[in-house]
């Protein structure tokens, strides 16, 4: 192909991406929930950057949502006026910077010290959207520690272990040591990327009518393991191959929380990076992050469910083994 035919073909997917945006952009929540996923690239990945704008529109259709929404930046925020508050004789400016420390500093703690109200939140959404009964999926104390540490160990740990003999490799290369910077900053950073949005996507997670944490458990279980544990069990030797041997092992015990999630984003590569994209970039802000993050759940919650519906539809049209329209 031609540099000319290259820089039309980009011009018309740049073209048909901006298209995609302003149409799913605009749309109102009944025209979004009646929406199905895109099949081509552009559109998909369009599709998963406006997730965000869906998810901030349903917060603010519903009184009762944004309410919800509001609740942790509150309380959260009057703690911090009581510890700024402590500082009242340092002058008025201490005390403003006492408040935005403390907020920017705590502004992760909300994730577990509200998990149940961040999961009463997202069923409510569910059933807003219109995708049928369910139930929050509360889990107990421990399991949601366990969820906060083996996710800090699978974002700050692992890409540190997979990506530095590859870097170590190249630095001992002395023409290659700027390449080794830039690739471990690409990795790391895609890495990240990945895990964001698995974090909002299990922030989706609702039980369906008469379902057990048990049994979602066990769903998860059920499913393949994830793309990186499958890379890595490729390279491994023979001997270390075994299920609990080698860092393979050692990540798949880990990431076990979110199987459900991780297919997904093998299913829908394309639209994971828009909704990834646009998450990251919500998330990023200092401060405001937090009051952000109910509206990516919301997000997560409409693009898990028209994902999970459009499974559903595929699945009955497909005629099942043994039948007389598949023989």
């Amino acid at each position: 192909m031609s540099a000319a035919a290259k820089l039309t073909a980009l011009r018309d997917r740049s073209t048909r991406i901006l298209r995609a945006l302003r149409r799913y952009g605009g749309m109102n929540i009944h025209s979004a929930r009646q929406e199905r996923e895109p099949t081509e690239w552009p559109e998909r990945l369009a599709w998963g950057l406006t997730q965000q704008v869906v998810g901030a529109r349903l917060l603010l259709a519903h009184r009762d949502l944004l309410r919800a929404a509001l609740v942790p930046p509150f309380w959260l925020a009057l703690f911090c006026l009581l510890v700024a508050l402590a500082r009242v004789r340092s002058g008025p400016l201490a005390m403003i910077r006492t408040f935005y420390l403390t907020f920017a500093s705590l502004a992760p703690l909300p994730s577990l010290v509200f998990a149940r109200h961040y999961a009463r939140l997202s069923a409510l959404a569910h059933r807003r959207f219109g995708f049928g009964e369910c139930a929050p999926r509360i889990e107990r104390l421990r399991i949601s520690i366990r969820r906060v540490l083996h996710g800090f160990i699978m974002v700050s740990i692992a890409p540190v272990v997979v990506a530095a003999p590859f870097a170590i490799l190249l630095v001992a290369l002395s023409e290659a040591r700027p390449a080794a910077g830039f690739l471990y900053a690409v990795v790391t950073a895609l890495w990240a990327l990945h895990w964001i949005i698995v974090d909002a996507l299990d922030n989706a997670q609702v039980l369906a009518p008469g379902e057990t944490l048990a049994q979602t458990e066990a769903k998860g279980r059920s499913l393949p393991e994830p793309w990186f544990v499958r890379a890595l069990r490729r390279i491994q030797t023979r001997r270390r191959r075994q299920r609990n041997r080698g860092f393979a092992g050692f990540l798949e015990r880990y990431s076990r929380f979110w199987r459900e999630e991780i297919d997904l984003i093998e299913r829908h590569p394309t639209v994971a990076i828009g909704f990834g994209v646009a998450t990251a970039a919500l998330l990023a802000t200092p401060v405001l992050n937090l009051f952000f993050r109910p509206m990516t759940i919301a997000a997560a919650v409409h693009l898990s469910g028209v994902v999970e519906e459009g499974a559903e539809a595929v699945g009955r049209s497909e005629p099942r083994a043994g039948s007389p329209a598949s023989v």
